[in-house]
């Protein structure tokens, strides 16, 4: 098996866990903060059911947090699936349901995470979708990813739990 993505940040972080690794707009995460913050993630997926082979999804923004979460889903095993956050619901749905999507993981505030998407979702906390079981509500409201389970048997999204 070759190198998944993840191998190529935990290498960058072994050789210098405070360089930048993800920039945008001011803001930015180190390769030390994206290692640790993709741990979480990878923790939180597994504490929510999602196993290696499985499709999850982000709704989000490009920003440094959201793309911690690509290199998360990679720590887990899982393959991520590209959704466009400007899509409107019923496209994202259909993505979705092609991808077969185990669970998706949003960001409130972001084009397309609020009522556009249709989903109800548990917090995550503190800023990434890495808390999502272990430390329940915590963090700020307007910026936490969510993540919600999708059905495979209709096109609804229902809360993991």
């Amino acid at each position: 098996m070759g190198m998944r993505l993840v191998d190529y940040l935990d290498k960058g972080a072994s050789l210098g866990p405070d360089a930048p690794c993800l920039t945008t707009d001011g803001s930015s995460l180190s390769y030390g903060q994206v290692r640790d913050l993709s741990s979480r993630v990878a923790a939180a997926l597994a504490a929510n059911g999602v196993q290696p082979g499985d499709s999850v999804a982000i709704i989000s923004a490009n920003d440094p947090v959201a793309f911690s979460c690509v290199f998360g889903i990679s720590r887990a095993g899982a393959v991520w699936c590209p959704v466009n956050p400007r899509n409107v619901a019923a496209e994202n749905r259909e993505l979705l349901e092609l991808f077969d999507c185990t669970l998706v993981v949003f960001r409130r505030g972001s084009p397309g995470s609020s009522s556009r998407s249709g989903a109800s979702c548990p917090w995550c906390g503190r800023g990434s979708a890495s808390t999502a079981r272990s430390t329940g509500r915590s963090g700020s409201r307007s910026s936490s990813p969510r993540a919600t389970r999708t059905s495979s048997t209709d096109s609804r999204s229902t809360t993991s739990r």
